[in-house]
């Protein structure tokens, strides 16, 4: 961050869209729960995995499976935006939300055809009842849209 505070301009912007859940996907309890409430509403067809398993849960990984995956993969996370507000002067905050759908559609989303209204249908009502904890302080925006300009 402070790397790209130097190299802005006097009227420059940093616009950043990212994932600032918590780090290395450590989702809370809260995040789990609402995930697994809201699975559990879905028909089963929606819910298959690739390999023909219906999802029940979506589990929290392993650090170390995260890190094996990928060792930098949201390694730091969660003090993006506390960073962010370090370094710049807030110009725009965006809840841009993935805070439930991010762990619900994990391995499933292949079944919601855009042809499907039904799907649809599902989607959007996850889409208002995510909204509507994060707006409500619920839950935190696990992606957002930050744009800012050097202090």
């Amino acid at each position: 961050m402070e790397e790209v505070s130097r190299a802005l301009t006097q009227n420059g912007m940093f616009v950043l869209e990212e994932y600032v859940g918590p780090t290395q996907f450590q989702w809370t309890e809260e995040q789990m729960a609402f995930a697994k409430l809201l699975l559990g509403l879905l028909p089963e067809r929606y819910r298959k995995l690739p390999w023909g398993a219906i999802k029940m849960v979506e589990g929290r990984p392993a650090v170390a499976e995260v890190v094996a995956a990928s060792p930098f993969e949201s390694i730091r996370s969660a003090e993006i935006v506390p960073l962010f507000k370090q370094c710049f002067k807030s110009v725009k905050e965006r809840k841009l939300g993935g805070t439930i759908q991010h762990l619900l559609y994990n391995g499933i989303i292949c079944n919601f055809s855009v042809k499907d209204r039904e799907a649809e249908r599902y989607i959007r009502g996850i889409f208002q009842i995510e909204d509507a904890l994060i707006d409500s302080d619920m839950l935190p925006s696990d992606f957002m849209l930050l744009i800012g300009k050097n202090r």
